[in-house]
């Protein structure tokens, strides 16, 4: 069962199910859980360009460490767009790794 602040990996058809998101899989962090509806916010690894853009406006930068998130590289988890899942049922297999699930004493 998916928690709040398990991150998962996952594939999402956003914006369309042409679009690069809906090709690759991305981590995700659960940051509501409510019965069967899930909302999650988007981590991807921070890249040069993402630092001067000004497209996220409420973002958290994570830096890797085992203690607290799977993280492997620095990562943006982008507060700005919340993807919304209903009637969906999260197996433990989608967990980024077992040992380090959830992004501990982060602000979501």
């Amino acid at each position: 069962m998916i928690n709040k602040r398990d991150v998962i990996r996952m594939k999402v058809p956003y914006p369309s199910i042409g679009a690069q998101l809906a090709v690759s899989s991305h981590m995700y962090v659960c940051i509501t859980v409510d019965g069967s509806m899930y909302e999650y916010v988007k981590c991807q690894t921070l890249k040069p360009k993402m630092l001067a853009s000004r497209r996220f406006k409420h973002f958290i930068d994570e830096q890797p460490d085992v203690s607290r998130n799977p993280f492997q590289r620095m990562t943006r988890i982008d507060c700005d767009k919340v993807f919304v899942t209903k009637s969906v049922q999260y197996g433990d297999g989608l967990k980024t790794n077992r040992d380090q699930m959830c992004v501990r004493n982060c602000m979501i």
